[in-house]
C-alpha cells in the first residue's frame, strides 16, 4: 500500500499511468497493535484501514494470487472473496497484465519439519483473524474452566503456551497475561493460581533483537507478573491437550500459539528467479530483481542489502516502509529515463511492550555511529503508544484507538466473544 500511495503522489493525475493493488483483504492491518487485539485492549477493526479510502486513483482488486507468468507479464487471481488460503471449485480466475510488477507478498508462519505436527494444534499470529481467534480461545477456555471441578483439568484449560521469544511472542505473552488475570473477577470459581502463561524460546534470552540488558529486564518484569519462561527449549511434539518439549517435559494445555519464525510467501518458489536460503527474492540495491525488466520486490519477501551499511535489511515494517518509498521513486525514475538510486536507511531503533504499562526501548542516536539509547518502564510504554498512534493510518483510526485506550483505564476488558468467520464459510459451503 505504501508503494501504491507513493506512486500516486509521484505520477499525480498522469492519465498514461494506471496502478492496481491486489490484496486478499480490503484493508491494511497495523500489525504493531495486533497483540492488543488478542488481549482485548483494542477493537479489531480499529487497527485496520480501508485500502480504497487510503488510495485515491489505484484500482484495488480483492483476490488471491495463484500464479505469475513473467514471460506473458500477467498475474493470475482467484476471485472468490473467501478467507485467505482457501480454494474451492467455484473460484473465478482473472488475469491482470502488467508493465511493472512489485512483489510485496510478505511472509507466512514457518513450522520446522521437527515440529510440523504442531501446525495441527497451534494458532498462528499474523493476521487480524488470528488475533480474534486467540482472544476468543482465551475467553472460551475461561468459560469452560469456570464449570470444571477437577483442579488439574482446570489448570490445563487455563495454561496458554506461546512458542517464540521474539517481539511477537513477548508482546503476545504480556498481553494475554494481563488479559487473563484481568478478567478473573468475572469468573467466581477461578483463582489466580489457575492461570499460567508459558513462553517457550530456543535461545538463552528473550528479545534477541534488543540488547542483553533490556532482554533481561523484560524477563524479570514479566516473570514478576506471572509469566513462565522455558528458555533453551524447543517444541518437539504436540497433541490434543499437551505439548512436549525437547527435554522431555510435557505441558498440559489446550492452547498453543506459534510465533517462532516466518518464511517468505511460498508462491515465490514458483517463479524462475534467484532466491536466498530463506526463499526470499534476491534484489539489487535498487530493489529490482536482476535479469527481469520491470520486476521489483520489497519487504519480508525480498532479500535486500542496505546501501548505507551493506548489511541485509531486517524484515521489519520500519525498513519495509522506506523500501516502498525508494522502490516507487525508482519506478518513477525508470519511466522518465532518470538514474535509479540505491536503498539507504539506518534503523531508528526498536520498541517492545511487555505488558502492564511497561515497555523496552532502544533508540539510535543519529550523530553517534553504532550507539543507542536504552531505557524501559512506564516512559518507554508511553513512548511506544505515542509513536505507534502517530503512525497509525487515518485520523479516524487514531481517534478510535485513543478512545479504546482511555476506556481501558476506567473499565474492565470486554469478554464478549466475536463471531468465528470460518464457521460461517463452512456452513455456506455445506449448504451449497
Amino acid at each position: 500500500m505504501a508503494t501504491a500511495e507513493r506512486l500516486e503522489r509521484l505520477f499525480g493525475a498522469n492519465p498514461k499511468v494506471t496502478f492496481t493493488l491486489v490484496s486478499d483483504t480490503n484493508a491494511l492491518l497495523f500489525t504493531p497493535m495486533l497483540a492488543e487485539v488478542a488481549g482485548s485492549s483494542l477493537e479489531p477493526t480499529h487497527i485496520s484501514s480501508s485500502l480504497r479510502t487510503s488510495l485515491r486513483r489505484t484500482q484495488v482488486v480483492r483476490g488471491r494470487v495463484i500464479g505469475i507468468d513473467l514471460e506473458k507479464r500477467c498475474v493470475s487471481l482467484a476471485m472468490n472473496g473467501r478467507l485467505r488460503g482457501t480454494s474451492t471449485q467455484s473460484d473465478v480466475t482473472e488475469e491482470l497484465l502488467f508493465d511493472h510488477l512489485v512483489l510485496a507478498l510478505g511472509s507466512v508462519t514457518n513450522y520446522p519439519s521437527a515440529t510440523r505436527k504442531a501446525k495441527e494444534f497451534a494458532f498462528d499470529f499474523k493476521t487480524l483473524l488470528d488475533a480474534m481467534r486467540i482472544r476468543n480461545r482465551v475467553i472460551d477456555m475461561f468459560e469452560r474452566a469456570d464449570r470444571e471441578s477437577d483442579p488439574g483439568r482446570r489448570r490445563e484449560l487455563l495454561t496458554f503456551v506461546i512458542a517464540g521469544g521474539g517481539f511477537a511472542g513477548v508482546e503476545l505473552a504480556g498481553a494475554l497475561n494481563d488479559f487473563a488475570r484481568g478478567i478473573l473477577a468475572d469468573y467466581l470459581n477461578l483463582r489466580v493460581g489457575d492461570v499460567c502463561v508459558i513462553l517457550v524460546h530456543a535461545r538463552d534470552r528473550i528479545l534477541p533483537e534488543l540488547s542483553e540488558r533490556l532482554g533481561r529486564y523484560a524477563l524479570e518484569r514479566m516473570t514478576a507478573r506471572g509469566v513462565t519462561f522455558k528458555l533453551n527449549e524447543r517444541l518437539a511434539d504436540a497433541r490434543t491437550g499437551a505439548v512436549i518439549l525437547e527435554s522431555g517435559e510435557e505441558i498440559r494445555t489446550q492452547t498453543l500459539v506459534w510465533t517462532a519464525g516466518s518464511v517468505p510467501n511460498p508462491l515465490l518458489g514458483l517463479l524462475p528467479i534467484n532466491r536466498d536460503n530463506r526463499g526470499a527474492v534476491i534484489v539489487d540495491g535498487r530493489l529490482a530483481v536482476p535479469g527481469h525488466q520491470g520486476l521489483w520486490a520489497l519487504g519480508d519477501c525480498a532479500a535486500c542489502s542496505d546501501g548505507m551499511t551493506g548489511r541485509p535489511s531486517p524484515p521489519t515494517a520500519q525498513f519495509a516502509l522506506r523500501e516502498a518509498r525508494a522502490l516507487a521513486d525508482n519506478i518513477h525514475a525508470s519511466l522518465n529515463g532518470k538514474e535509479l538510486k540505491p536503498f539507504r536507511f539506518r534503523s531508528l531503533g526498536a520498541l517492545c511492550v511487555i505488558g502492564h504499562h511497561t515497555a523496552c526501548a532502544e533508540l539510535t542516536v543519529p550523530f553517534l555511529r553504532e550507539k543507542s539509547v536504552q531505557f524501559s518502564g512506564l516512559f518507554a510504554w508511553l513512548m511506544w503508544r505515542g509513536i505507534y498512534l502517530s503512525k497509525l493510518p487515518g485520523l479516524d483510526r487514531k481517534v478510535r484507538v485513543l478512545t479504546d485506550w482511555v476506556i481501558e483505564l476506567f473499565f474492565p476488558r470486554d469478554i464478549v466473544q466475536t463471531i468465528e468467520l470460518h464457521e460461517k464459510v463452512a456452513h455456506d459451503e455445506n449448504l451449497a
